[in-house]
């Protein structure tokens, strides 16, 4: 079997894209995080995790709050939750649009906090998400209670096969 090919990009190159990830482009800020992401550097994700709490771009912010959920999202709930408090009702969207995508019930009690959001948006969206999430749960307890009955089903007919072998004996 051939050998994987070297790294695009030695360390130092890499440190030196890593940087580029706070130029003071927002495009440029952008393009490189995105870079790093796309050859699973190590630092990708802290360098997003810092662009979605602390940039000054709004989209920046949206943006790497979608590449977080889009990788992994369940790791990122913490994340994602604390940018329902963003200045930015666009970011706050998008956390909630991911929140909904990853399906944690867990998160009802932060996303009804966007209840009180001062941006009609924010608020219509945070009822959406939370009837997602209720739809999803419910889908869930369907699934298992199914389950269940099969499992059950599956028990009473081998109870029966028990039965029958017993009184044959």
């Amino acid at each position: 079997p051939d050998a994987a090919p070297p790294p695009m990009l030695d360390e130092a190159e890499l440190d030196k894209m890593r940087a580029a990830a706070g130029d003071s482009d927002p495009k440029v800020r952008w393009q490189a995080a995105q870079f790093l992401q796309n050859v699973h550097d190590p630092q990708a994700e802290e360098i997003l995790i810092k662009m979605l709490q602390m940039d000054e771009d709004a989209g920046i912010r949206k943006d790497a709050l979608g590449a977080l959920a889009d990788h992994d999202g369940k790791r990122h709930v913490p994340n994602i939750v604390a940018a329902l408090r963003d200045s930015d009702g666009a970011v706050k969207l998008a956390a909630l649009s991911a929140l909904a995508r990853i399906g944690d019930y867990t998160t009802a009690p932060a996303i009804s906090d966007a209840l009180k959001d001062s941006e009609e948006k924010v608020r219509l969206a945070a009822i959406d998400t939370l009837n997602q999430l209720n739809n999803k749960r419910k889908e869930e307890l369907q699934r298992i209670e199914a389950e269940r009955q099969r499992y059950q089903e599956e028990l009473a007919e081998h109870q029966k096969q028990v039965q029958n072998v017993k009184q044959r004996n």
